[in-house]
């Protein structure tokens, strides 16, 4: 046999291995296209997929000793747009949607939020706080000057009483007295009368006794309206209305101030929700991102099942999409 027929034989033997394996590799792939997944047997995948990508390939490999075929593409606008209607913000809280698959920008988000307030959140803090240290000195003036009328009007009373019961008293040994003058008439010139007469001393002395208490008891109550006169020669009535005054009106504006607070607390919270509303629209835009390359491996197994391997997008990987997650937003 010639050299040139050997060729010829060999090259005709390559081109047979490579139509063969080229027609085992459609076949794996023609598999994988008019095959269904369990859980969506009502539907091929090849249509499907083609429905939801741009720029597909279909591509057959062995790896491990298992058929695979590869689908490529990216993500078609219709595909991106039908996906981002089912990511309804209006049904979920955008808070905890930030927070769960955008935790950076969310605490950036805050930050900045915080800082734009920060200056009238600080002028705020001061006001209150000025507020809060004149209401307690003018509180403090008020209990004082408050604590001393308290006093005098005590012991005013103290003293009425000590008054009421030395008049009394006076009324009491005086009557006393005077039946003793009686009974002394009376008994005078008799053996009883030295006998009465002790007894007409002792009334006079408690008689007299009584007087000078009652002396005593002028005497302090003179000296406790001279001290309430020089109290209330100094101002003090007046300062304690003055100081009222001055603490409601102190109080009324800490209550006005309370209402600024409330109101800045409400227009950053607002702020912040806007901006987290805002930014998570925007986020949308990349959930099942229009243009995004995908690549997706299938398994043919031995007894014809086909199952999904590995699914691979960068929007699916950062909204940390599982392939159930994934198919069934494919197949919707």
């Amino acid at each position: 046999m010639s050299l040139n027929v050997l060729k010829s034989i060999t090259c005709y033997a390559l081109l047979c291995c490579v139509f063969c394996m080229q027609g085992c590799a459609d076949s794996n792939v023609e598999a994988v296209k008019n095959g269904v997944l369990f859980h969506y047997n009502d539907a091929k995948i090849g249509p499907v997929f083609e429905a939801n990508f741009t720029n597909t390939s279909w591509t057959s490999s062995n790896k491990n000793g298992r058929n695979c075929v590869t689908f490529t593409g990216k993500i078609s606008k219709a595909t991106h747009e039908k996906m981002a209607k089912l990511l309804d913000l209006k049904d979920r809280n955008v808070d905890s949607y930030l927070k769960q698959f955008f935790p950076e920008v969310y605490k950036k988000t805050e930050a900045e939020i915080a800082k734009k307030f920060q200056d009238e959140r600080d002028r705020l803090n001061n006001q209150y706080n000025e507020l809060e240290e004149l209401i307690e000195e003018v509180s403090i003036q008020e209990s004082n000057l408050e604590r001393e009328k308290s006093d005098f009007e005590h012991k005013f009373s103290e003293r009425k009483d000590v008054t009421q019961y030395r008049e009394s008293e006076i009324k009491r040994t005086k009557e006393k007295f005077e039946k003793r003058k009686t009974d002394f008439q009376r008994y005078k010139n008799t053996r009883d009368e030295a006998y009465m007469k002790k007894y007409l001393d002792e009334a006079e002395a408690e008689y007299k006794d009584a007087l000078a208490q009652m002396k005593v008891t002028h005497s302090k109550n003179a000296k406790l309206q001279q001290e309430y006169a020089q109290w209330q020669a100094q101002g003090n009535e007046s300062k304690i209305a003055a100081v009222k005054k001055k603490n409601e009106e102190l109080k009324n504006k800490k209550s006005a101030l309370d209402g600024l607070f409330n109101k800045f607390e409400d227009r950053q919270i607002d702020e912040i929700n806007k901006a987290k509303e805002s930014l998570a629209y925007e986020i949308i835009g990349k959930y099942w991102a229009e243009g995004d390359p995908v690549e997706i491996e299938f398994v043919i197994h031995p007894e014809g099942n086909l199952e999904v391997k590995e699914m691979k997008c960068e929007s699916w990987n950062k909204f940390k999409l599982a392939i159930s997650e994934v198919l069934a937003g494919i197949y919707k």
